[in-house]
């Protein structure tokens, strides 16, 4: 089983894919692989590519795992994660020849379809990592999101039309899953949307706000850490001060990002400061630990139990958090601070 699953975890970030199937084969991915019908299938009718799918769903990829296992398949890797995400962490710029996505979640509701994946940031991060002649591969039977997808890829130059104009209700040698069979058995209409990659283009530094893990690299993957100088023991005094100070509020807003503080707690020894952090589409929430464990050290750093990806919105929060403390006890002196953010007044 562990020949099957990709690990999320740092030590696999940026890796090379084509050490995972050790052979130089084409790699393609299908996000949102469900129950892994299609993927099987492709990697069965494909032995010399390689093939990896991802789910978000817990339930989804088990079922998923249970049918690649079941194949015996050796050139299929799965993991479940979101799609961007895999993308950014994962995957490095020009590496993968096709990108399948299979009726995503449409988010039909006019307020809910920001929570779309595929969208004009997105289609720049699929270019990023596709190849020169990799194939991004649209299926919707949802017509506005279809239309909203085709739409976008036409505007984008570095793509070219699979097909006459891109896009077609007739397909027959694409293969169809069950969901796909019992739609058209409805007599309903299924859209395909293809594209090619013609060239590289640069991503847009509006691209690399909304998704802010594209700006890490494996030397960023430490988790940041400031300590002071403390006269004082975290006694029940000076704890009760520094509650008095952390407001449950937002503490952070520019156009991209949101740092909150959504509650505090807090024992005889240390402080924990429960952090929502929202940078562009990406969220993570988090525990600050504030303690005196080392003698004569007020230490702020992530908790032991959370391992939030070490972004600029993460560094920022312990920061303020610091400049906070600073702001209000004036004989704390700095004694280390490892966050990209070196001015603390």
């Amino acid at each position: 089983m562990d020949d099957l699953i990709i690990s999320n975890n740092k030590a696999n970030y940026f890796l090379d894919l084509r050490d995972i199937f050790q052979n130089e084969n084409p790699i393609f991915l299908e996000i949102g692989m469900g129950n892994g019908e299609f993927i099987v299938h492709m990697a069965k009718e494909n032995p010399n590519a390689n093939f990896i799918g991802i789910d978000v769903s817990k339930e989804i990829f088990r079922k998923a795992l249970s049918r690649v296992k079941k194949s015996g398949l050796k050139n299929i890797r799965i993991m479940r994660i979101e799609g961007s995400e895999f993308l950014c962490k994962f995957v490095r710029s020009k590496t993968l020849s096709g990108v399948y996505i299979n009726f995503p979640d449409p988010w039909s509701k006019k307020s809910r379809k920001e929570r779309r994946l595929v969208n004009e940031p997105f289609i720049y991060l699929i270019s990023d990592r596709l190849k020169e002649g990799g194939v991004f591969i649209f299926v919707s039977d949802d017509e506005d999101y279809a239309m909203t997808v085709w739409e976008l890829l036409k505007k984008f130059t570095n793509f070219s039309p699979m097909w006459d104009d891109g896009l077609r209700t007739d397909f027959p040698e694409y293969y169809k899953t069950k969901y796909a069979r019992k739609w058209l058995s409805l007599g309903l209409t299924i859209y395909y949307i293809g594209f090619r990659k013609e060239r590289d283009v640069d991503l847009p530094e509006h691209v690399k706000k909304y998704y802010p893990l594209l700006n890490l690299s494996k030397e960023d993957l430490f988790m940041p850490l400031i300590e002071f100088k403390i006269k004082k023991t975290l006694n029940n005094e000076f704890i009760k001060e520094v509650l008095s100070i952390l407001p449950r509020d937002v503490i952070y807003r520019d156009e991209n990002t949101l740092i909150k503080i959504l509650d505090v707690y807090h024992n005889e020894r240390s402080i924990l400061v429960d952090v929502l952090c929202v940078e562009g589409y990406y969220q993570q929430r988090f525990f600050v630990d504030i303690n005196d464990i080392k003698k004569d050290i007020l230490k702020i750093a992530i908790h032991d139990s959370d391992d939030p990806d070490p972004t600029l919105g993460v560094h920022r929060a312990l920061a303020i958090l610091a400049s906070i403390l600073k702001e209000n006890f004036p004989e704390l002196e700095l004694v280390q601070n490892t966050t990209k953010v070196k001015n603390l007044t």
